[in-house]
């Protein structure tokens, strides 16, 4: 119950004027229409394995319960008209998956 509590209020908040409009691509999978947040400009944390420096990117937060699966490397976000290519996945709480796209 405490699950469908937290994962209404996650869409409640991405259908509000902070989420944008979005279609998620699966690769050989069906489209589907969602709300995404777009965090553009972000200082994004090398991933331990490598030797890189901290560098800004973008990342797409969306509901896995609208969106139907965690996204892979690939798959793309369309917010207007940008495209946005799944490279990794930041953040996976099992209410809200944060993807690292460019």
């Amino acid at each position: 119950m405490i699950d469908a509590i937290f994962t209404q209020a996650a869409i409640d908040i991405l259908n509000s004027p902070v989420g944008e409009a979005a279609t998620y691509n699966p690769a050989g999978g069906t489209s589907v229409t969602c709300r995404v947040i777009v965090n553009r400009d972000i200082l994004l944390q090398p991933d331990g394995i490598t030797a890189q420096a901290a560098a800004p990117g973008t990342s797409i937060e969306a509901a896995l319960a609208v969106i139907g699966q965690e996204p892979n490397r690939g798959d793309t976000f369309t917010v207007g008209s940008e495209t946005f290519t799944v490279q990794s996945i930041e953040r996976n709480d099992g209410i809200i998956v944060e993807a690292v796209v460019t």
